[in-house]
């Protein structure tokens, strides 16, 4: 969820890179963090993950990605993007008990009747709850209960507005 850069070098040059960054950081506490804390970080500010969150099947509106286009422009695929049905919306999904881990697939509910499924999820650690993406009926509302059902238990769950850590991006703008 903060800024963040990749880098790309020659495997030759790969070892020093990283020495070369691990020395500079010392000084600022720097942790190095791999593959899981972006997972991580990315549900607790909404950010989509191709493959889960984001798929051809889904429209700009359905993953909640519809601020990145301008409709004012021609663009390939621009009448889809912009008509089609919103059939499912991509929401945070907020788990108070720490034993609710879902990954993905599992289906969410309100009663008895299925309303969506998981794309993904993660520990949220600057929030401290398990979060999870989920692909629900769009007039789910912000604020509702739901229920994931995973290996036969019912996990609680709350429609979370927004992204769930710096929603205004503050710290990304400092």
């Amino acid at each position: 969820g903060e800024l963040g850069w990749e880098l790309y070098v020659p495997p030759s040059l790969a070892l020093h890179v990283w020495d070369t960054l691990w020395d500079a950081g010392r000084e600022f506490a720097m942790p190095a963090v791999g593959a899981q804390a972006v997972f991580s970080t990315r549900i607790e500010k909404g950010y989509r993950l191709w493959g889960s969150d984001l798929t051809p099947d889904l429209s700009p509106a359905e993953a909640g990605m519809s601020w990145v286009l301008d409709g004012s422009k021609d663009f390939r695929g621009r009448e889809a993007a912009l008509q089609r049905p919103v059939r499912q919306r991509v929401r945070t999904l907020r788990f108070e008990d720490p034993s609710a881990v879902v990954y993905g697939w599992e289906p969410v509910l309100v009663g008895d009747r299925v309303v969506g499924r998981i794309a993904g999820g993660d520990h949220g650690y600057s929030v401290g709850a398990f979060l999870a993406h989920a692909l629900v009926e769009p007039d789910l509302a912000e604020g509702a209960t739901v229920e994931v059902l995973r290996t036969g238990a019912r996990h609680r769950a709350t429609v979370a507005r927004g992204p769930v850590f710096d929603p205004s991006s503050a710290r990304l703008k400092a």
